[in-house]
């Protein structure tokens, strides 16, 4: 094939794979994991009502492959897979999507993870008893617990899918990472989240879907949603984009309006 000839059929490809991504979409959902307990507004029947209302037919979860093959979502008490798993996977993701028949994969990579000690709270207890320490300290922590404990009887999960509440997760982690006590936990960290990046990103390039849904521990979403939208694999929709109403407003329903089952 002649350079000319090949240039042309890269660019076709490139025209095909852009156009593929169009077709999907992914709407990427930061949880809360046992705190969705104390959020009357995000709670685990919110996650499920807008599972079902999105009607995805992918879903990728914050679980490794090995323990969602051996269906320890299953098999495990409430307590003991809440310990180590995000426990929504066990009380709403999985029983929604079998129950759907929805596929899901497993995205995660903990293998690093779950052997490191990661006793970060205790690291920045010590940081904060050292007064040159203490006000970046602050500046890290407090707009970070700001965002599950302030308000938390009013925020709904649309509010913590808000850029001003990504901005105030990675504040943390970027003067995390500048502090050398807490830079080894942020590696670790970060190691992770680009395995789960990958993990994602193939997911969505390699699998036939029209929407997928991303559903991870709210600290990964500002990554996992830039690495998305660098790979261009689908088109991220918002939630409030996605979540469209299925019920006309008072004045457009028709005389003898019922509501759909």
């Amino acid at each position: 094939m002649s350079k000319p000839i090949l240039f042309v059929a890269l660019i076709f490809s490139l025209i095909s794979i852009s156009s593929e991504a169009k077709d999907k979409e992914v709407v990427v959902i930061g949880t809360l994991h046992g705190d969705h307990r104390r959020f009357p507004l995000y709670n685990f029947d919110t996650l499920r009502i807008v599972l079902q209302h999105l009607h995805p037919d992918l879903l990728l979860v914050e679980e490794d492959p090995v323990s969602f093959k051996a269906r320890n979502w299953e098999k495990q008490s409430e307590e003991e897979y809440g310990a180590n798993r995000p426990i929504e996977i066990k009380l709403v993701i999985m029983p929604f999507a079998e129950k759907e028949k929805i596929r899901v994969i497993p995205t995660d990579f903990r293998a690093e993870y779950d052997k490191f000690n990661t006793n970060e709270n205790g690291e920045l207890k010590e940081l904060m008893k050292i007064p040159s320490k203490r006000a970046l300290m602050l500046a890290a922590i407090e707009p970070y617990e700001s965002v599950f404990l302030d308000d938390y009887l009013f925020r709904s999960i649309y509010d913590f899918q808000k850029d001003s509440v990504m901005a105030a997760l990675e504040q943390k982690h970027t003067l995390a990472q500048a502090e050398p006590i807490l830079e080894p936990f942020e590696r670790v960290s970060d190691r992770r989240q680009h395995e789960i990046d990958k993990n994602v990103v193939s997911a969505l390039r390699n699998n036939a879907f029209k929407r997928a849904v991303v559903i991870y521990g709210l600290t990964h979403r500002p990554p996992l949603v830039r690495a998305i939208r660098a790979a261009k694999v689908a088109e991220i929709v918002s939630l409030e984009q996605a979540m469209q109403p299925r019920v006309p407003g008072f004045f457009d329903r028709e005389p003898g309006y019922t509501l759909p089952k």
